[in-house]
């Protein structure tokens, strides 16, 4: 049976729709046919897929840092920009949006930042995530057009060391000294070349070691007069991984000398307080590393402006050298070498860690912790607890050198109720009170006073927001009047009777 588009069914004149729609529909059966003939659409000349790479390789993944090479498809071009690396898998709607370069706020937030190196031009690039990744985690790299290139898992049980920067501080440009510090490193000298100008570099042991037991290791960098730009270390070399973090080479200016008040020692460009076993260091008005030595032991301090900071491990009461030098962050240094006349041994007494908002009954399991962080012990008897409401008179008790100890109510429960508890032996000194209505989850400063009213030990106004999460120092000789010295405590939420964390 045929049928006739030419007329409608009526036998009427010609339906021009109609006609229009069957042209419309003749073109499309022209265009399929002809995909792969001469001069048609050739859909088979596409390139292939961009080949993928991630090294350093670990038995169970990838490591912490990587580069990841991509080598174009035969006849393809490759766009650095258009490689993206994203935290986790990828869905097929999330596909959808990086074909269309439609990224969504969610997608958005899990790419990763990289840096880009290679041949450009001829679609030989590397990848190299300026961040640590996580262990275990999973990451997945795209482009618009092929979407999903490659999936790699990062190793969870890599004990590789890895050498974090801490000098200079992140966001700053480096002169001519990086400072790299790790939980392990290498004994000796090693070489490594930086991407992608090529210049050597080595990496010398022995630097130092920071306050939380890091040790360190250091480069001396040149660039004969050039600036090479954006510089980059490799993922690994001499059996460590290494910081990803991007970094130029800047001019180099010398730190000044300080002009310390009455009362303070002239520390190259700081000032020092003297005490019985350390000094309380106030540094200068930019950025400054300090490296110190004192009675055969040698340390390092990262500085930010104006930071302020105690160099421990000076023996009470008897004159002794300290020396070392102060590095600006384009790496000039400026030395010092005083001698100093310690204070005769004493307590130090410190208001460690504040639970005002605990899941238990308030005020019942509130507490707040003192520390002795001296070589003496501490008498409580004479000293006050004081808040915004008034004071209270603390019993006769002693803390020993390095011993904590829980100020505490009369009726502070035995069992708690989803609080962490103290730690076993942690003594409870009680009281009738610790605060007039108990301690204040909005916050409300306390502080520990001798019989003269002298301030030992303050700790700052900060709210209590989430119940069982007390407040802590960050480090036991944190500064009082530091803020940013004081923060929420990490998991499980406290840590009454030991070490903060």
């Amino acid at each position: 049976m045929a049928l006739d588009f030419g007329r409608n069914s009526r036998g009427g004149a010609t339906d021009r729709s109609a006609m229009l729609r069957l042209r419309v529909l003749e073109a499309v059966a022209i265009a399929l046919c002809c995909v792969g003939c001469v001069g048609g659409p050739n859909l088979g000349s596409r390139p292939g897929p961009p080949e993928v790479e991630v090294t350093p390789s670990r038995l169970g993944g990838s490591a912490r840092v990587v580069r990841i090479d991509v080598i174009a498809g035969e006849g393809g071009a490759l766009s650095p920009n258009d490689l993206w690396l994203f935290a986790g898998e990828l869905s097929d709607y999330h596909l959808g949006r990086i074909n269309r370069r439609d990224l969504p706020a969610t997608l958005s937030e899990r790419m990763v930042p990289v840096r880009v190196e290679g041949e450009r031009d001829r679609g030989r690039v590397s990848l190299l995530p300026t961040v640590v990744l996580e262990p275990g985690a999973r990451y997945t790299l795209a482009t618009p057009g092929w979407g999903q290139l490659a999936q790699f898992d990062v190793d969870a049980q890599d004990d590789t060391p890895l050498l974090e920067r801490v000098w200079p501080p992140t966001g700053s440009t480096v002169g001519r000294l990086l400072v790299l510090c790790g939980g392990a490193v290498p004994a000796e000298t090693f070489e490594v070349t930086l991407d992608p100008s090529g210049l050597p570099v080595a990496i010398e042991p022995s630097f130092g070691t920071l306050p939380d037991g890091r040790i360190c290791v250091s480069a001396h960098l040149s660039n004969d007069g050039e600036a090479p730009g954006l510089l980059g270390l490799p993922p690994e070399a001499g059996g460590v991984l290494l910081d990803p973090t991007p970094f130029e080479i800047a001019p180099s200016s010398a730190p000044e000398t300080a002009l310390c008040d009455e009362g303070e020692l002239a520390l190259g460009p700081g000032c020092a307080r003297v005490d019985d076993d350390r000094l309380n260091v106030r540094s200068a008005d930019e950025p400054l590393l300090w490296a110190l030595e004192t009675n055969g032991s040698a340390r390092i301090e990262p500085m930010p402006a104006a930071g302020r900071w105690v160099v421990r491990g000076l023996e009470p009461d008897r004159e002794q050298r300290v020396w070392g030098r102060a590095i600006s962050v384009g790496g000039a240094e400026l030395p010092f070498d005083v001698n100093v006349r310690t204070l005769p041994e004493r307590s130090h007494l410190v208001l460690n860690e504040v639970l005002a908002n605990p899941l238990g009954s308030e005020p019942a399991a509130e507490w707040v912790e003192l520390f002795n962080d001296g070589q003496s012990a501490a008498e409580l008897l004479g000293l006050w607890l004081r808040d915004s409401a008034g004071a209270v008179e603390l019993p006769a008790a002693t803390i020993a050198p390095g011993e904590y100890a829980l100020l505490v109510r009369s009726d502070f429960p035995a069992t708690l109720s989803g609080d962490v508890p103290p730690l076993p032996g942690t003594q409870l000194v009680r009281l009738p009170l610790l605060a007039k209505g108990g301690l204040s989850n909005s916050g409300e400063a306390l502080d520990i006073e001798d019989a003269n009213g002298l301030v030992l030990s303050r700790f700052p106004a900060l709210a209590a927001r989430r119940a069982g999460v007390s407040l802590a120092r960050t480090r036991v000789d944190a500064f009082d009047a530091d803020a940013g010295a004081f923060a929420e405590h990490g998991a499980p939420g406290a840590s009454p009777g030991t070490m903060n964390y």
